[in-house]
């Protein structure tokens, strides 16, 4: 996954970003599911958003609860999904069930 950096790094068919802060228990738990996916088997992008430094996009997609994660589409917002350990998009990918991607 990379850490997003600059507006390129969203500029994709499809990217989830996940909006998390190093201080944030379960985003923590979200990351090391995340670092044990192979990335290169997923149909998405993904890209870490630290809402500490990364405050215009907080704003942007209306975050208020971490962990959470934005669907874009062509650069475009799809949805965002307020993740939890027992029902996240990350889960999802491990078991490869896109179906959170349907439109």
């Amino acid at each position: 996954m990379v850490e997003y950096k600059s507006i390129a790094d969203i500029n994709s068919d499809k990217v989830l970003l996940i909006f998390g802060a190093k201080w944030c228990a379960p985003c923590k738990l979200i990351q090391a599911s995340v670092d044990k996916l192979d990335e290169s088997t997923l149909p998405c992008k993904l890209v870490h958003v630290d809402i500490e430094t990364n405050q215009e996009l907080v704003n942007k997609y209306n975050i208020t609860n971490i962990p959470t994660i934005v669907y874009l589409k062509d650069g475009k917002y799809v949805k965002s999904i307020v993740a939890n350990i027992q029902n996240t998009v990350i889960r999802c990918l491990t078991v490869h069930d896109y179906s959170f991607m349907e439109e």
